[in-house]
């Protein structure tokens, strides 16, 4: 008898670490349920997959509607059969600092960042815990641990993130179900690229002098949501080279720097 394909969600998954996070799983055996608010995006996606081999579904919409993700777990179960792995990546910054956070700024920032990771959460418990196991991977950030300059309803949004995964993780570890995040540092994205000015200087700072792919992200997703990380729940995992290990030394010199 051949073995039941393991079933993975992915949300975000139209571009960046979302995409990659889809691709890997996809290489490690998983159907994927593709999303991103990019219906074009996520069948570009989901193309991807398949001619890789992979099968995948399409569920397109913005993960701050609940609805979103009862369909594609619904997606996950009906037509792959189960839900193995759920990796809640959907989510973005915008800048304010805290005196200029308005209250839509707040709320745009909680609505994809916090109330999409719990939609993902609530829907697929039931399917998990009924199973006896399951993973839940939520994509926060490093700057859930400090604050990054005019960033301050984004960093609020990934610290929730963090006490939503850990809250779930006690909870439901009695079901077989884990849940970790991922907290990213810097990303090679077009994104990062905007966000910083000079963008070979800002690498130069960096302790492995460069930034992460987003196939590095994906591949500690792809531990979270296999069989290696068994007894592994409730933590938040940095992928930042380094970056949340350093003392806040300024660099005084560009020979100190490049030493």
């Amino acid at each position: 008898m051949s073995q039941q394909p393991r079933v993975a969600v992915v949300t975000g998954a139209g571009s960046g670490i979302g995409r990659a996070c889809a691709r890997r799983l996809a290489a490690d055996g998983f159907a994927v349920v593709v999303n991103d608010i990019s219906a074009e995006s996520a069948e570009q996606t989901a193309r991807l997959l398949a001619a890789a081999g992979a099968r995948a579904g399409v569920v397109p919409g913005d993960v701050g509607d609940e609805r979103v993700l009862v369909a594609c777990v619904t997606m996950a179960t009906q037509r792959f059969g189960g839900l193995d792995a759920l990796v809640g990546n959907a989510g973005y910054g915008r800048p304010g600092t805290v005196e200029g956070t308005s209250d839509d700024l707040l709320d745009e920032m909680v609505s994809v960042n916090v109330k999409g990771v719990l939609h993902g959460i609530r829907a697929a418990l039931p399917v998990m815990a009924a199973q006896g196991r399951g993973s839940i991977v939520n994509i926060a950030s490093t700057a859930a641990f400090a604050a990054a300059a005019d960033r301050a309803a984004y960093g609020a949004a990934k610290a929730a993130v963090l006490a939503l995964t850990r809250s779930a993780a006690v909870e439901n570890a009695r079901h077989g179900i884990r849940v970790n995040a991922v907290c990213p540092g810097p990303i090679r994205t077009p994104a990062l690229e905007r966000f910083v000015p000079d963008f070979d200087f800002y690498c130069q700072q960096l302790p492995m002098r460069r930034p992460a792919e987003a196939d590095e992200v994906a591949a500690v997703v792809s531990f979270l949501a296999g069989p290696g990380s068994s007894y592994v729940s409730g933590v938040a995992l940095p992928v930042d080279g380094a970056m949340g290990a350093r003392l806040p030394a300024p660099v005084r010199t560009s020979a100190e720097l490049m030493s």
